[in-house]
């Protein structure tokens, strides 16, 4: 039945709602699980950003060795596209994965 009513749904030439009842707790539980179509429903906590430290990024990448500024950037970035995305943490992130 519930393909049929797909199968409905996909010829009429305007937007059909589904009334439906949703148990967001195991959502909220499991952030990582939810389905991308479910986000927008599913209110999760938002992963807090970086500690900023004194002197800014630029001071905290001429501290470091070169070999280990593009690590720390790579980090920072993912961190960020992660809280944007909605995701718990940064592990979520691929890094090789264009937008």
């Amino acid at each position: 039945e519930g393909l049929r009513l797909f199968d409905t749904a996909l010829t009429l030439p305007f937007a059909v709602a589904v009334p439906m009842r949703l148990d967001l707790a195991p959502l909220r539980a499991r952030p990582e699980a939810v389905p991308a179509l479910l986000r927008a429903l599913v209110r999760t906590a938002r992963p807090e950003a970086a500690p900023a430290t004194d002197g800014g990024l630029a001071a905290r990448l001429s501290a470091l060795p070169e070999d280990e500024r593009l690590p720390l950037l790579l980090d920072l970035v993912r961190t960020h596209v992660a809280a944007v995305l909605g995701h718990a943490s940064a592990v979520h992130v691929e890094p090789e994965r264009a937008f």
